[in-house]
């Protein structure tokens, strides 16, 4: 068995396996709106959960609007309270670059982590969305200090 494409110009192709991008959910205005996923789920396939990731994560920080538009580089970032973080060390950035937001922070170490922080505030509530479940530990360790030192 296998796929057989058929292409606009009446030719075919025949291939062992087919993935279909179907975009996210992110910005419906530009067709990113789950039409996809409706298609797939209709014509019988598994659809794993989807949740938010590489996204910018909310909430207050220290001096507020005052340190908006502040990048950093060399932070040490770490989440804890994510799936798979129980009683472990807390999930690491391999990136180190933070910025801080308006209404929160984003810069790469936040975007390599956030979905782990979504997990976690997901896990309260079978599927209710972010704030549901127990906020995540987020650690920003700029000074590059080992926490005994703080």
């Amino acid at each position: 068995p296998g796929w057989v494409c058929r292409l606009a110009d009446g030719s075919t192709h025949t291939t062992d396996s087919v993935v279909i991008a179907t975009g996210g959910l992110s910005f419906p205005a530009v067709g990113t709106d789950g039409t996809g996923h409706r298609i797939l789920q209709q014509l019988g396939h598994d659809m794993h959960a989807v949740y938010p990731a590489l996204t910018p994560l909310t909430g207050k920080h220290p001096a507020g609007h005052q340190l908006a538009g502040l990048s950093l580089y060399g932070v040490d970032l770490g989440v804890s309270g994510a799936p798979g973080v129980a009683g472990k060390k807390p999930r690491k950035s391999q990136r180190t670059g933070l910025l801080f937001t308006h209404k929160g922070y984003s810069g790469p170490a936040i975007l390599d982590l956030s979905h782990y922080a979504v997990m976690a505030m997901m896990r309260g509530g079978s599927g209710a969305g972010p704030g549901s479940g127990p906020r995540p530990a987020l650690r920003i360790n700029w000074t590059n200090d080992p926490p005994e030192l703080w």
